[in-house]
């Protein structure tokens, strides 16, 4: 995991095989700011990039389940 803080703050995920559950409140670099939740903006397997379309899913209560290969940046809003 990658973030950049700023206005407008970005999370990067990364999973290079396998599946994975991830509650990101459990993790100190994925804390959304206060007010705000992760939106996917970018995820390397978008149909847009040749990919499959399918890559997990991003819960409201701020879990993200990942099948990799896969790279997503979320940003908060």
């Amino acid at each position: 995991a990658f973030r950049r803080e700023g206005e407008r703050p970005f999370l990067l995920l990364a999973l290079l095989r396998g599946e994975i559950t991830l509650d990101l409140e459990d993790l100190e670099i994925a804390t959304r700011p206060p007010g705000r939740r992760w939106r996917p903006v970018l995820v390397s397997e978008d149909l847009r990039f040749g990919g499959t379309g399918a890559w997990g899913r991003l819960e409201g209560d701020g879990s993200v389940q990942l099948v990799g290969p896969v790279a997503i940046v979320l940003e908060a809003e």
